[in-house]
C-alpha cells in the first residue's frame, strides 16, 4: 500500500483514484508494480508505463484498466501539464512522447484532448504494427461507453474534412521513390544522379512537411516583407522582377536524412527512411535576399546583423496545427559571400508546385529545410523561428539525446559527403561512380578510394565539376566522380569467401578546406546529416 501511495504521487490527480481502484486483479497490480518502478527510475511517471496483456491489440477494451470519460480526456490537452488521446476505445497520457515525436510537437497536439484517429489517417506513416505498439505503451484506460458505431460515424466527418487539405496535390514522376504519402516525400532514383551535372525537375526528390498548398493566382499573391526597423512590403512576382535584378545559382539541396539508413545500421534512428537519393542538383533563378531587405530598410539599407538577429521564411503550406516557418541568421541573409535567393524559377521553368510554386527561399550550401518553399513573407527579427522545424528538429543533437532539445545550434552548412550510386564489376575490374558535396561553399578537393573496404585508399577517384562554373567559397554544386581499378593485393585477401567472391569498395571525400568524411559519422536519434564512408559490394 505504501509503494501504491507513492506512486500515486507520480500520477496526475485526475486520475489517481479511478487508475488504481481496478488494481484488484493481482497479476494486473504486479504488471502495474513492475512497470511502474521502471516510470519512476527512468522519471517517465506510472501513467506511461502500462503493460498491455499479451495479444491485446492497440484500442481494444482491456478488462485491466479503469473507463475514462470523453469529458475528462478533454481536459488534457495543455503540453504543460497533460495531453491524452484516444484511438478506438482506448486512452492514451502522451504527454511523455511529445517531444520526442518525429513529426513534431504540433502534429502530435492536433489530437489533444480528443482522436487522434483522424489524423493517423491522414499521415499514412502511422499505419504500422510499431506505432501502434508504441501507442498502446502509453495506455491509460477504456473509453467510457464506447460506441464503436457512433465513434466511426463522427471520425468519418473529421476525416472527410481533413482530407480536404489533400485535394491539392501534383502528379508525380513514377520514376520517383516514395518513402511517404502523406505527406509526400519520395527521393531521386540512383540513376538519376549518377553522372548528373543537374537532376530534372520531374524526378527531384520531394521533402514535404503538409499538404501541397492549392494553386495560387499570381495576379493577387505577394511576398511580404516586414519586421524589424523595415517599412513592410508586399511584392508580386512582377514587380519583383521590376525591382530587383535577376540572378541565377547553381546548387545542391540536399535533405538532413540523405543517408538516414546507413545511420539506420548503428542503432535505431527516428524518421523517413531515406537511402542516398534525399539530394539534387539545379540552377536557380530569382532575386538576392539582400537586396529585397535592403530596399525595404530605406534609404541606408543597413540591417542589424548581430548575433541572434535572424530573417524568418514564412511558408504558404499548413495544416490544422501551424505553418511551415523557419529561419536563418541575419549575417547569412545579407552577406554577399552566400548568394541567398528569392527563387521563382527551377532548371529555367517556374518551380514546380511539389518544389515551392511561385516563390522558394535558395539558402546555397545550407541544409534543406531552410530552403523555404512556397515563400510568402520574409520577416527581420531579434530571434529565431520559434517554430518546431527551428526549435526541436535539425540540430545538432549529441550521441547521449534521445528526445529534441531546443537550446542545441540548428543545422546550417552540411558536412563533406561521397556517396557510390552505381558499383559494376567485370572480373577483377570495378567501376565505381557517385557525387561527392560539401555545404558552405567548400567544395570537394578529392574523392578516396578503397578497395578493400575502408581500411586503406589507395587512389584518387576522378572529379569533374560537370561545368559548372564556381569560385572559391561559392562551390555551391555537387561534384560528381568516377573510378575504374583492378581488384587485387589486400583487396582479394578481404573478399567474402563464396565460389564467386564478394569485395567492398568504399570511398571517403575531403572538401576544400581539408575536412575529411569520416569512417562511421557520430549518431544521432534523428539520423541527421550521416556522413560516414560510402561503400559498396561487388
Amino acid at each position: 500500500n505504501s509503494f501504491c501511495t507513492l506512486l500515486a504521487r507520480r500520477r496526475p490527480s485526475a486520475t489517481k483514484n479511478k487508475l488504481f481502484s481496478n488494481l484488484s486483479n493481482t497479476g494486473t497490480m504486479w504488471r502495474f508494480l513492475a512497470a511502474a518502478a521502471a516510470g519512476a527510475t527512468t522519471g517517465l511517471g506510472a501513467t506511461a508505463v502500462w503493460l498491455a496483456p499479451a495479444g491485446v491489440k492497440a484500442g481494444e477494451f482491456r478488462p485491466d484498466l479503469p473507463s475514462i470519460t470523453l469529458d475528462e480526456v478533454k481536459k488534457h490537452r495543455d503540453p504543460k501539464k497533460s495531453v491524452w488521446v484516444t484511438y478506438k476505445g482506448g486512452v492514451y497520457d502522451v504527454t511523455s512522447f511529445i517531444d520526442a515525436h518525429p513529426g513534431g510537437r504540433g502534429r502530435i497536439l492536433l489530437g489533444a484532448g480528443s482522436s487522434i484517429e483522424p489524423f493517423w489517417r491522414q499521415f499514412k506513416i502511422h499505419d504500422s504494427d510499431e506505432v501502434r505498439k508504441i501507442l498502446e505503451s502509453h495506455r491509460i484506460g477504456n473509453v467510457a461507453g464506447f460506441d464503436a458505431a457512433a465513434a466511426a460515424k463522427e471520425e468519418a466527418a473529421q476525416l472527410a474534412a481533413a482530407e480536404k487539405m489533400w485535394d491539392n496535390e501534383p502528379e508525380r514522376h513514377p520514376a520517383l521513390q516514395v518513402k511517404s504519402q502523406r505527406p509526400f516525400n519520395a527521393e531521386t532514383p540512383a540513376d538519376a544522379l549518377t553522372g548528373a551535372s543537374e537532376v530534372a525537375n520531374e524526378v527531384f526528390f520531394v521533402r514535404n512537411h503538409m499538404p501541397v498548398p492549392g494553386e495560387v493566382d499570381l495576379s493577387t499573391f505577394c511576398l511580404e516583407v516586414k519586421g524589424e526597423n523595415v517599412r513592410q512590403r508586399c511584392h508580386t512576382l512582377d514587380a519583383l522582377r521590376e525591382k530587383f535584378t535577376e540572378h541565377t545559382v547553381t546548387t545542391t539541396l540536399q535533405c538532413g536524412g540523405n543517408r538516414r539508413t546507413d545511420a539506420a545500421k548503428a542503432g535505431p534512428v527516428k524518421g523517413l527512411a531515406w537511402t542516398s537519393g534525399a539530394i539534387g542538383t539545379a540552377s536557380w533563378t530569382g532575386f538576392w535576399l539582400r537586396d529585397i531587405i535592403a530596399e525595404a530598410a530605406g534609404s541606408d539599407g543597413n540591417v542589424d546583423t548581430a548575433e541572434g538577429s535572424h530573417v524568418k521564411f514564412g511558408a504558404l503550406d499548413r495544416d490544422a496545427a501551424s505553418s511551415f516557418e523557419v529561419s536563418i541568421p541575419a549575417e547569412m541573409a545579407m552577406s554577399p559571400d552566400r548568394d541567398v535567393l528569392v527563387a521563382y524559377k527551377m532548371n529555367g521553368e517556374p518551380i514546380p508546385r511539389d518544389h515551392g510554386f511561385p516563390l522558394r527561399a535558395v539558402v546555397p550550401g545550407v541544409v534543406g529545410v531552410r530552403n523555404c518553399k512556397w515563400l510568402k513573407s520574409i520577416t527581420l527579427a531579434n530571434e529565431e523561428s520559434q517554430s518546431d522545424w527551428q526549435q526541436r528538429d535539425y540540430k545538432n543533437f549529441p550521441p547521449w539525446l534521445k528526445t529534441p532539445q531546443p537550446g542545441l545550434d540548428c543545422i546550417y552548412d552540411t558536412p563533406i559527403n561521397s556517396q557510390i550510386t552505381e558499383a559494376t564489376r567485370d572480373g577483377e575490374s570495378v567501376t565505381i561512380k557517385g557525387y561527392a558535396f560539401c555545404g558552405g561553399g567548400r567544395g570537394v578537393q578529392r574523392v578516396e578510394v578503397s578497395p578493400d573496404g575502408g581500411a586503406s585508399f589507395t587512389h584518387g577517384a576522378e572529379l569533374s565539376d560537370c561545368d559548372i562554373k564556381q569560385a572559391r567559397g561559392k562551390r555551391w554544386a555537387w561534384y560528381q566522380f568516377e573510378s575504374t581499378f583492378d581488384l587485387k593485393g589486400d583487396a582479394a585477401k578481404r573478399a567474402e569467401k563464396t565460389d564467386d567472391p564478394v569485395f567492398e569498395v568504399c570511398t571517403r571525400a575531403v572538401s576544400g578546406t581539408q575536412d575529411v568524411q569520416p569512417a562511421i559519422a557520430a549518431p544521432n536519434f534523428r539520423g541527421l546529416m550521416y556522413n560516414g564512408y560510402s561503400c559498396a559490394k561487388v
